[in-house]
């Protein structure tokens, strides 16, 4: 039985049984890790945060939006990159440049490679080999805004929410003031939300009274994360919907997770909330390891889960209902490059687990949809989740 949803799960998989790992890495629950655990994690991430780009990351412009998989929406402002920033800082720009290619088509495999990469940065740079921990937010639900995982503590807290009257900078814990480049110079914010749907986008988010919290009660989290057998459009639109946990845990935080703006950044701000620089809050990795733990189970839940994988290559939010994994033409017609992330429209058909990931210029390693399919596979992956 998991640990902490309580839905029991196959042993292993086929792949994972003849598969090359055989010492997998453990990713533990933020609050089971004793205090040096934690430190070495906190450490880790202002060490990264301390190390100088030197103008790693391809540059991406607003206007280089339309050489990239169809787009269909508005103009979606992107912040011009900053050579000077740090490789902390160069994974937030990443997700930031990419976000728009990567959200709905690619989000749970890309997702997957992007906190697998930064795990990657974090042993190679900054000597950190504990594993990257998640954060089980069901535990929080009841009483989100006091949760425990807001710990204050210096060295080892994630700190709380920010001071209103400091414009909802975070003042405690390990990242206290910790300086950020993106979408310009800031520190990091976080600002308790309850129900962050009110006022935006009523297509979108048509439930404008939903209290965020109540997508990640526990209950309702087994139940869903248990269901969806061999639909893995069904279960991707649970978790990534506009008004789902995942949606809902990056709004309730608010600042950087939530996509609020910081001050003077307005030029760089999307008229709806929208998270595409929440990767400057530490948090954010831990969120998105939540994530990929309740995909893992769900792949490894039936033998119908265990290869799903299906999306399409336009990003349409004004039919995102009906295309939650990307609308028409299937993705398979085409693929990426992962070196620059641009499209080749002139590549033969391909199979949809043969996708390569965009890297922007950042990410270790050139790899596949395919290649994240599993955690203990042959592919790069080796880890497991307690």
């Amino acid at each position: 039985m998991d640990a902490h949803i309580g839905r029991p799960v196959l042993v292993n998989t086929p792949v994972e049984s003849s598969g090359k790992c055989k010492n997998p890495s453990v990713r533990r629950e933020w609050r089971t890790l004793t205090d040096a655990q934690k430190e070495a994690w906190t450490d880790a991430i202002l060490c990264l945060n301390s190390i100088p780009s030197n103008g790693l990351g391809a540059p991406v412009s607003t206007a280089s939006v339309t050489s990239k998989p169809p787009v269909i929406g508005p103009p979606l402002p992107i912040p011009p990159h900053n050579s000077s920033a740090s490789m902390y800082d160069a994974y937030s720009y990443v997700h930031i440049a990419l976000n728009d290619q990567v959200r709905f088509r690619l989000f749970l495999p890309w997702h997957r490679y992007f906190g697998w990469s930064f795990e990657q940065a974090l042993s190679k740079y900054c000597g950190y080999n504990g594993g990257m921990p998640y954060w089980d937010w069901t535990l929080d639900a009841n009483d989100f805004e006091h949760g425990s995982i807001f710990d204050p503590t210096p060295k080892t807290g994630l700190g709380g929410f920010g001071d209103p009257t400091h414009q909802s900078e975070v003042l405690d814990g390990a990242f206290a003031g910790i300086p950020l480049t993106y979408p310009v110079p800031h520190t990091l914010q976080r600002k308790f939300t309850p129900y962050p749907f009110v006022g935006i986008d009523p297509i979108l988010f048509p439930d404008q009274n939903l209290a965020a919290v109540s997508t990640i009660q526990p209950t309702r989290v087994q139940q869903m994360s248990g269901g969806f057998r061999g639909d893995y459009k069904g279960f991707q639109s649970w978790i990534e919907g506009m008004q789902g946990p995942h949606m809902s845990v990056h709004l309730v935080l608010g600042g950087d997770m939530g996509g609020d703006c910081p001050p003077n950044s307005t030029a760089v701000c999307r008229p709806n909330p929208d998270p595409m620089g929440s990767a400057n809050d530490p948090l954010f990795w831990l969120h998105h390891e939540m994530v990929d733990k309740l995909w893992n189970q769900w792949q490894r839940s039936h033998p119908e889960n265990y290869w799903a994988f299906e999306a399409g290559i336009t990003r349409d939010l004004y039919t995102w209902p009906r295309y939650p994994n990307g609308a028409p033409p299937a993705m398979h017609v085409r693929t990426f490059l992962s070196i620059s992330g641009i499209c080749n429209l002139h590549s033969p058909p391909i199979s949809q687990l043969d996708y390569v990931l965009p890297t922007a210029g950042v990410l270790m390693g050139n790899y596949t949809v395919g290649d994240m399919l599993h955690t203990r596979g042959d592919g790069p992956l080796c880890y497991v989740y307690e």
